[in-house]
């Protein structure tokens, strides 16, 4: 059952990873992707390339849910005249959970409700889940997805509750399930703040790094940034100093105008935009080729 993997299997030629879809009580992470989010077998073994589709804001994961409700459907059998049994509606598989969020939090996850997503499951003995096809390594496609505040009485609690509908029941039916080397709880990477950014001179310029609290980001390094410029392009580093507790100069070879800065390392992901000057063009800057008649 999706949640119990550890449980001998019996000795039948049966696939080891797959999952059996009867029970989603035992799911403690949801991954939601976008619908191109996919990773190879392979590369889905190793945290780095989960982190990197987080930080690139392919995956949201949700951690840490609670008191997950089996609430699928089961599908609608008629008998016909001639006693033959067919099947007039197909079951839905859906379930409901809990989160202890708070409101920035439930804010950010109400934004994903009537998207189109797809979604990896994660279970309490640290098995990931999805849908393979012996090579790929792909999520699971989702029909619905409501999330609403849970109140109780007088007082509303900090749970949200989280609804899902998967839109394909044949995904389930061949689910695959794996258990990797790393923690499923550390595929997270937290969205910080580029702000108080300012020049230099033409070629180099400062910013800060800060978390929610508004503490800087100190330990943060060159190849943690690409700077592409409107009109200069990617820029090429020409040298990079953390001046003090998460204030940052990042030098260039080129000229800097404007354009973003994008930071995504291990652990944190942000982008923000610059602008300095816009560069000033004359007839003389053009080849006399080109002549308007």
């Amino acid at each position: 059952m999706l949640g119990n993997f550890e449980i001998q299997r019996p000795s039948l030629s049966l696939n080891a990873n797959q999952a059996n879809f009867s029970d989603l009580t035992g799911i403690t992470s949801l991954f939601l992707c976008t619908t191109t989010t996919s990773l190879t077998l392979t590369n889905a073994l190793t945290a780095s390339n989960w982190i990197a589709l987080i930080a690139s804001k392919n995956i949201f994961p949700i951690h840490n849910i609670k008191d997950v409700q089996n609430d699928s459907e089961q599908p609608d059998i008629k008998e016909s005249k001639q006693n033959f049994r067919y099947q007039a509606r197909r079951g839905k598989y859906r379930f409901t959970c809990l989160v202890n969020v708070d409101v920035d939090y439930f804010i950010d996850l109400k934004k994903y409700e009537g998207q189109n997503l797809k979604a990896y499951f994660g279970d309490k003995n640290g098995n990931l889940i999805g849908v393979s096809d012996s090579t790929n390594f792909s999520p699971f496609t989702l029909s619905s997805i409501i999330i609403q505040k849970i109140g109780f009485g007088k007082f509303e609690s900090s749970y949200v509750g989280i609804t899902i509908d998967l839109a394909k029941p044949e995904e389930m039916e061949s689910g695959y399930t794996f258990k990797p080397d790393f923690y499923l709880f550390d595929l997270v990477n937290e969205e910080v703040t580029i702000s108080d950014i300012s020049a230099d001179d033409e070629y180099s310029m400062v910013f800060t790094v800060t978390n929610s609290c508004g503490d800087g980001i100190t330990g943060l390094v060159a190849t943690d940034f690409t700077l592409v410029d409107d009109i200069s392009g990617t820029l090429t580093l020409d040298g990079f100093t953390e001046v003090s507790s998460g204030f940052y100069n990042y030098v260039s070879v080129e000229q800097q105008y404007l354009g973003e800065i994008q930071l995504q390392s291990t652990k944190y992901n942000a982008t923000a935009d610059y602008t300095f000057s816009t560069p000033e063009f004359s007839p003389a800057d053009f080849s006399s080729d080109f002549k308007i008649t």
